[in-house]
């Protein structure tokens, strides 16, 4: 922090803003002299405010008033640490006029690594791409099933890429993914999660509903069949 000496044996303090001798400061860190005199650290160290109040100045950067601790000739003054950080951050990297990518609101005072104005930009354009579907469909995968998705992709490439059961080839679904099937005799909380261990195969979605309507229960559906077969 810079020290500054109005003339050759006095100091102007920071807070009381009076031009002083230097035998009322006291040595600050590494031998160098302290910005405020002994009689404003004793106010502060009491934890009363310096014995001289500021006027309200505006801040270098988001230019809202303030009321500073402390005054320093040529030096910048921010209202908060956040403002301090942006105004280093921007000397650093200078601005280049960007839009949000999705609503097209003006991001020029963002970080430029910044893509969206919000979250819900952000969320529209995870949506818009396709990769918010696909991370929940992983973490379901994964969460539920204790399967990834290359296991998955190789048990359809088994099944020929095809339901299990009717042999489409169309998952009939409107996100274009296939049903996992498991045995709910050894899983039936599915919502928590599964062993892994008893996936049964890929089904679209007709088939994988008309089992489950039939409670997995194969007499039941030995049952249909006969019925189906007689009438």
């Amino acid at each position: 922090m810079e020290v500054t000496q109005t003339s050759e044996g006095r100091q102007f303090c920071g807070s009381c803003k009076q031009d002083l001798h230097l035998d009322l400061f006291s040595p600050g860190n590494r031998g160098k002299r302290g910005t405020w005199c002994r009689s404003c650290f004793a106010a502060y160290n009491k934890g009363r405010r310096p014995h001289v109040e500021h006027d309200p100045i505006p801040c270098d950067y988001c230019g809202k008033e303030f009321v500073p601790k402390q005054v320093k000739p040529g030096q910048r003054r921010y209202c908060s640490n956040t403002c301090k950080t942006a105004a280093g951050y921007w000397r650093n990297n200078p601005r280049v006029q960007r839009q949000c990518s999705v609503c097209g609101t003006d991001i020029s005072d963002r970080r430029r690594d910044t893509k969206y104005c919000s979250r819900e930009c952000a969320v529209e354009a995870r949506r818009r791409d396709g990769r918010a579907k696909a991370s929940k469909r992983k973490s379901l995968v994964r969460r539920r099933y204790g399967m990834t998705e290359e296991a998955l992709e190789a048990l359809l490439a088994e099944q020929g890429g095809r339901c299990a059961i009717c042999r489409s080839t169309d998952p009939k679904t409107h996100h274009g993914q296939w049903h996992i099937d498991h045995d709910h005799a050894c899983c039936p909380d599915i919502v928590k999660h599964t062993c892994g261990k008893c996936v049964r195969g890929l089904l679209c979605q007709k088939c994988n509903l008309g089992i489950g309507l039939f409670d997995d229960d194969a007499d039941r559906l030995e049952a249909a069949i006969r019925y189906l077969r007689r009438t």
